[in-house]
């Protein structure tokens, strides 16, 4: 049995962080505990005893944590919760600029689109999600690659659009990345004559569009089919493979008892 997992190894065995008591609030800081990084809190004994863990940031740490300052190497192959939110934030870095619209997840990967169709007033995009994970089936990091169907943006920027109301702005593309409208930053705020809406049925509905289902008789071939376009369009590429080295041969081949079969208890 195929599944949609490539085999990877972390680009590097080890990282350096700089890890802070706080966070700055609304952002997306990431979380080191102390089982993960035990030489620091040794280290550290009196200062750290009453903390369970401390943050840092794989983006913008000046932006994202506060507080009093510590640094440490953490080992990405003892500690793979930490490499898999390392490793999504470096494929996040790689696609944004490189695609229309990308966005982390909350699973420590990103989702991607890429333009299907353009339209007069719409524009359709294939989405896809690489998620980085680890001994879910192998004994190794694996990336799952799925393919997520088509979404709908609207050509006209949400600015042009003061007939319809706020609340049916939900999901957005905003310099690149998908947001939430409702929680734009001053700085996406700041660019809202090119932050375009992604069409809801509601939304569809206030701006008097028809609705279109689109039927897919056999979802796995159309679904391999995208996710293997993908991989070879975008994954299998050497400028891909000097951020992240996968295997590219294929997926990976399920062991026989990681297969589960319909009534097998």
């Amino acid at each position: 049995m195929l599944f949609n997992l490539l085999s990877f190894t972390p680009p590097t065995d080890t990282i350096t962080v700089n890890l802070y008591s706080e966070k700055v609030k609304d952002t997306r800081s990431e979380i080191i505990f102390r089982d993960e990084c035990l030489e620091l809190w040794q280290q550290n004994a009196d200062a750290l005893a009453e903390s369970k863990y401390l943050y840092c940031s794989f983006d913008n740490e000046a932006t994202e944590c506060k507080g009093d300052k510590y640094t440490a190497t953490i080992n990405l192959n003892s500690t793979p919760r930490v490499a898999i939110n390392y490793i999504g934030r470096l494929l996040y870095t790689h696609f944004r600029g490189r695609v229309p619209a990308v966005c982390c997840n909350f699973v420590g990967g990103v989702e991607i689109w890429l333009k299907a169709e353009q339209q007069k007033n719409i524009t359709k995009f294939h989405k896809y999600t690489l998620n980085p994970q680890h001994a879910r089936i192998t004994d190794g990091f694996e990336l799952l690659v799925t393919y997520e169907g088509v979404s709908t943006v609207y050509n006209t920027p949400v600015s042009h659009l003061a007939e319809i109301q706020p609340e049916l702005f939900s999901l957005v593309i905003v310099n690149g990345e998908l947001a939430k409208y409702s929680k734009l930053t001053a700085e996406q705020k700041a660019q809202i004559n090119s932050t375009y809406p992604v069409l809801s049925h509601s939304l569809a509905k206030a701006l008097n569009l028809p609705e279109r289902r689109e039927l897919n008789p056999n979802k796995y071939i159309s679904a391999y089919r995208q996710i293997s376009e993908f991989c070879n369009s975008r994954l299998f590429t050497p400028e891909f493979q000097s951020v992240l080295q996968t295997e590219t041969a294929g997926f990976i081949q399920v062991p026989e008892q990681k297969n589960w079969r319909s009534g097998q208890k």
